[in-house]
């Protein structure tokens, strides 16, 4: 059979992403030892230092859930003042970036705060007892912490089974939390942030 020629450079990322995550998410993983294999190893584990740590959890998050068609990204723990003075207009990039790509958000803030980054619908207040100070981040089949701090660490958890747990357990805040009384909106963008 003839070839229809050489595919077009600007589609083979994308492409082989979304294969990928398609294959990843079915129980198939690609390693250096046998190259392509049922998965043997279901816990994989990453940390970044630095600033730079989040941009590639920013990547993951669009790359992962836009390869599925897009998704939502659970935020936990979430200061905003703290994600404005580490990320400054930054954030706000990141949030019109996952918004392009089909990417929803939930946020879980502390009660009595009222900074919402994006649309102030996406949030929920909950009381100071369930507020956990670290924060994270759960998408797909993966679960992130970040610390803010010198440096900032960020922990990336790739597992179904971590990610459904604390899936349940932001579901669980967010049916309890409280809708943000006088939200001052940072980058009012309409609809889910």
């Amino acid at each position: 059979m003839p070839s229809a020629g050489p595919v077009p450079r600007t589609l083979l990322p994308v492409t082989l992403q979304a294969l990928r995550v398609a294959f990843e998410t079915s129980g198939i993983e690609f390693n250096e030892d046998l190259g392509v294999g049922l998965r043997r190893e279901v816990f994989k584990l990453r940390v970044y230092d630095g600033l730079a740590g989040m941009d590639r959890i920013w990547d993951d998050v669009v790359t992962t859930l836009s390869a599925l068609g897009g998704g939502e990204l659970l935020m936990g723990g979430m200061d905003e003042r703290i994600w404005v003075q580490y990320y400054g207009e930054k954030v706000g990039d990141q949030i019109k970036r996952r918004r392009k790509f089909g990417i929803t958000s939930r946020l879980l803030i502390r009660e009595g705060d009222n900074l919402c980054l994006g649309s102030s619908d996406t949030y929920r207040c909950v009381p100071e007892a369930l507020f956990g100070k670290t924060h994270y981040f759960i998408y797909a089949d993966k679960f992130v912490l970040i610390t803010f701090g010198s440096p900032l660490k960020v922990v990336l958890i790739h597992n179904a089974n971590v990610a459904d747990v604390f899936r349940k357990q932001f579901n669980f805040y967010w049916a309890l939390g409280k809708l943000v009384e006088n939200p001052v909106v940072m980058y009012p963008v309409g609809g889910s942030s």
